[in-house]
């Protein structure tokens, strides 16, 4: 009988403790989104996806706003347009990412972003390689560069 009754105590607390969590990220997310944090801005990071020579075929919601471009005046662009440090490098070979991009991307090296409009700052990339349907497929996801508000 005992261990019956520490087992529902057990459980008890452990529920209390999940409400106590579950409305410590409420309150969280609340105040984030007071001060125009929406939770969907810490998910996505801004992104472009790549074909194998470079053109930009998608970017996420949040890329938009990042290079200042809509989706639609991306797609078709070479991502020069926007990280002008990229023109002429060929970022895949024989199918594979170049390894000095994927050097530049693995050691935080900040490149340049040329915003639609206002001055270009600085950020970091990382890079995802798939294939899809045969095709090589490379995914760009961008970081703020610390370097960018020294």
């Amino acid at each position: 009988m005992n261990s019956a009754r520490e087992s529902g105590t057990v459980l008890a607390m452990e529920l209390q403790t999940n409400v106590q969590a579950r409305d410590k990220v409420a309150a969280a997310t609340a105040t984030a989104e007071r001060n125009g944090n929406r939770p969907a801005d810490w998910c996505e990071p801004p992104a472009l996806t790549l074909d194998a020579d470079g053109v930009i075929v998608d970017c996420s919601d949040r890329g938009e706003v990042f290079f200042g471009y809509a989706r639609t005046e991306l797609s078709s662009l070479h991502v020069s347009r926007v990280l002008a440090q990229l023109a002429g490098l060929e970022l895949l070979k024989n199918g594979e990412p170049d390894a000095y991009f994927s050097f530049l991307c693995h050691i935080g090296h900040a490149f340049e972003v040329q915003p639609r409009a206002g001055a270009a700052f600085l950020c970091g990339l990382s890079m995802v390689c798939f294939r899809n349907a045969g095709q090589t497929i490379l995914r760009l996801i961008a970081q703020p560069s610390p370097a960018a508000f020294a």
